[in-house]
């Protein structure tokens, strides 16, 4: 099996047709007239980095009802609180003021 693929290995020479190695043999006829780049860094996004908010965006509704239920009694608890100390404070406020009245 060995000498099968090195026998095959050196037939693109031999046919005088230039394969190109650093892509893939299914689009290497694509790549074939593409001169290679010598160090020439070209940037571009992944598809893993074009969809960077669909995660978030697709879990959102769940973190949100998960953060609501999870801050729910101590944010009523602060409201309440300082609801009832301001209505406290204007109800003595109210009636110091009266209380100099003649």
């Amino acid at each position: 099996m060995m000498a099968l693929r090195t026998v095959f290995s050196r037939t693109h020479k031999a046919m005088g047709k230039v394969v190109r190695t650093d892509v893939d043999l299914a689009v290497s006829k694509w790549w074939a007239k593409q001169v290679p780049d010598n160090g020439l860094v070209s940037q571009h996004l992944s598809p893993f980095e074009q969809k960077a908010v669909v995660p978030w965006m697709l879990t959102w509704p769940k973190r949100a009802y998960f953060r609501f239920t999870e801050t729910f009694w101590y944010g009523t608890s602060i409201l309440f609180g300082t609801y009832s100390m301001i209505a406290y404070a204007d109800k003595c406020e109210h009636k110091e003021i009266f209380e100099m009245r003649d």
